[in-house]
């Protein structure tokens, strides 16, 4: 096995190095004769000890940063190219995972089942978060164990030796700290909450300009239910009513948000995973709304504003599609005060 010590001075060459390091051994009246079989003695068990603990904190820095990529693709506020390029490094990943694993198939991705889950979908993902949990957890209680047997190995190595064998030029290594310190895992549930963030935004937005053209479409309603407006200006009143529900639908149908649509009815809801292991399954739940004018009840053919008694029952009617309106705006509000919380909460703990 190749130690992880180093050997700085032990030949009997006349070098600097070497001249330093006998004058030392001397000045503390220390032995260097036996110093290299001392150090034989130990270095492999030191060894042994240090590989156990890189290799343990490989695999565990390996299955927190494939958690945080299935984290974000669990969500499916993700858009399918980002869920597409997860699933990809997901795979080469997992392949690392075999391969870390070899020494200690208690922690093999097969364990876990992670080669029966399709991360290419954010249903598939976030089935998968439960055995991540479990997975991380695992990793971590081996680094812990192998961190504990490392100390013991050094407990069980005489105190005195180590001067002896600093003095003769041998350097016993430390366990460095590890070198993976950041948090994938919360990061990427961060990035679902920002991107929840942004979606709840561009939902307001679209319910916003409907809003602004169901106002003007109940301003000509009640324009036209005045007994004393003429034909001519009734049509015109009629004309620009048509115009505003194209409006309508035009935000409706435009209003997308990585790449899928966010107001026509298509989608019900998004789903972003923020606290994953939570009873309720940490999924906070975003309700699209369906923003068009027949959805809303204030289409062309459910509409004519061409007579008195038509405008005075468009009234009703808009009125009731702008309540529908602020319905929606008051769940993005509630959303959007969980998702702050949220957020803080993450950024606390980064």
């Amino acid at each position: 096995m190749l130690h992880l010590f180093t050997l700085f001075a032990c030949a009997p060459s006349e070098t600097p190095a070497d001249v330093s390091v006998e004058a030392a051994a001397l000045a503390a009246e220390v032995d260097c004769s036996g110093a290299a079989g001392l150090f034989d003695d130990f270095a492999p068990e030191f060894d042994d000890a240090i590989e156990r603990v890189e290799i343990t904190r490989l695999i565990a820095q390996n299955y927190e940063e494939l958690f945080g990529l299935t984290l974000r693709s669990a969500s499916s506020v993700t858009s399918a190219s980002d869920r597409a390029a997860n699933a990809l490094e997901i795979a080469a990943r997992l392949e690392e995972a075999v391969r870390l694993t070899t020494d200690f198939p208690e922690l093999a991705p097969g364990i876990f089942g992670f080669e029966q889950v399709e991360f290419t979908t954010a249903r598939g993902a976030t089935a998968a978060v439960p055995a991540f949990i479990d997975a991380t957890g695992e990793a971590a209680a081996f680094v812990a164990e192998a961190e504990r047997a490392f100390s013991l190995v050094e407990l069980q190595f005489p105190p005195e030796y180590f001067g002896t064998l600093e003095t003769c030029g041998f350097m016993l290594p430390e366990l460095s700290d590890p070198a993976f310190d950041t948090d994938p895992v919360g990061g990427a549930l961060l990035a679902n909450v920002e991107e929840a963030q942004a979606l709840v935004a561009a939902i307001e937005q679209a319910d916003g300009a409907v809003e602004v053209w169901l106002e003007k479409m109940q301003g000509l309603a009640e324009r036209s239910s005045s007994e004393t407006l003429g034909d001519a200006d009734r049509q015109k009143v009629q004309l620009r009513f048509e115009r505003a529900v194209a409006k309508i639908d035009l935000v409706s149908g435009v209003a997308t948000f990585n790449d899928y649509p966010i107001a026509d009815g298509h989608l019900e809801a998004r789903r972003t995973l923020t606290q994953p292991g939570a009873a309720d399954g940490g999924m906070i739940t975003i309700r699209l709304p369906d923003l068009r004018a027949a959805r809303l009840g204030v289409d062309v053919a459910m509409i004519d504003v061409s007579t008195a008694t038509g405008g005075r029952a468009a009234i009703d009617s808009i009125g009731d599609a702008i309540e529908t309106v602020h319905d929606n705006q008051a769940h993005l509000d509630a959303v959007g005060a969980v998702l702050e919380l949220e957020a803080g909460r993450l950024t606390i703990g980064e």
